[in-house]
């Protein structure tokens, strides 16, 4: 039996932003929010906007599922593209 690795990353990132990101890694251009690649799979659920005073932030669940090194290399290079100090 293979145990999948599952991991979750709470973002406020544009959602079309992340879109795009996956499925420039993904073996086949799906619209329908779920990423595939060899040996991993991603999720992508978007979720109602929260305001900080006037700020509207955009919250999207992605959630890595698939082999633990292959995930993490993923979480890890998806950080670094979207890497900010705030500005």
């Amino acid at each position: 039996m293979v145990v999948k690795f599952r991991y979750e990353i709470i973002s406020g990132i544009p959602p079309e932003q992340i879109q795009e990101y996956f499925t420039s890694l993904s073996f086949e251009d799906n619209r329908t929010n779920r990423f595939y690649g060899d040996g991993w799979e991603i999720n992508i659920i978007y979720e109602k906007d929260r305001f900080l005073g006037s700020i509207k932030l955009p919250v999207t669940r992605i959630v890595f599922i698939g082999d633990k090194e292959l995930c993490e290399k993923i979480i890890s290079d998806f950080r670094m593209k979207f890497l900010s100090a705030g500005g």
